[in-house]
């Protein structure tokens, strides 16, 4: 759990690259339908796989990217795959691969949305309890290592495009207002300064 642009994904990809596992990543949302997780049969019959079906069936790491953003129904058919290593897919019950893992990111601790999250959603305490919370805040000596090192050119001015985020961060935080300054900002305004772009 986290705020935006703290690298939560990338941390998942590479948490499967140091297992030498193979990575799958899926997004959800409120409007994510069943089929584009457990996969569904078409008009003749054919099955069509998934990401999740591959890191199942085969081992991999599954990447739940935003699992506060999910439709609660959704999640729930998640719950029974990840409690008892097996799961019913279009084409028939299928077991856990010994290699299959989850790694899920969310914005909220999964009690609904706040002023940044407005439409997150609060989730129910089975979900919950299937994973182990770890926080992701804003690592600042890792932002500055990837700002001026997308600057290299500019580094006086990627230093003060930096301390500004910084500062506008601290503002939006203090203030409790509906703007986000992720690592994101600062990284995206070096590659400008980079390219030609004036600070101001």
């Amino acid at each position: 759990m986290g705020p935006a642009g703290t690298g939560k994904s990338k941390m998942a990809q590479q948490s499967a690259k140091a297992m030498d596992l193979p990575f799958h990543a899926l997004s959800l949302g409120p409007t994510t339908p069943m089929s584009k997780v457990f996969g569904f049969l078409d008009a003749h019959g054919t099955y069509h796989q998934t990401p999740f079906r591959r890191a199942f069936e085969h081992g991999g790491v599954m990447l739940l990217d935003e699992l506060d953003n999910g439709h609660p129904g959704l999640l729930g058919e998640l719950n029974q795959a990840l409690s008892l290593g097996t799961c019913a897919f279009a084409d028939g019950m299928v077991q856990a691969h010994e290699d299959f893992m989850v790694i899920a990111t969310a914005n909220t601790y999964g009690r609904g949305g706040d002023h940044h999250y407005l439409g997150r959603q609060a989730l129910d305490a089975a979900t919950l309890d299937r994973f182990t919370t770890i926080d992701v805040q804003v690592d600042e000596l890792l932002e500055a290592k990837l700002v001026l090192g997308h600057a290299p050119s500019r580094q006086r001015e990627a230093e003060e495009l930096l301390a500004e985020v910084r500062r506008l961060r601290r503002v939006a935080a203090e203030k409790q207002l509906p703007l986000m300054f992720s690592p994101r900002a600062g990284i995206d305004g070096a590659k400008l300064l980079e390219s030609g772009a004036s600070l101001d």
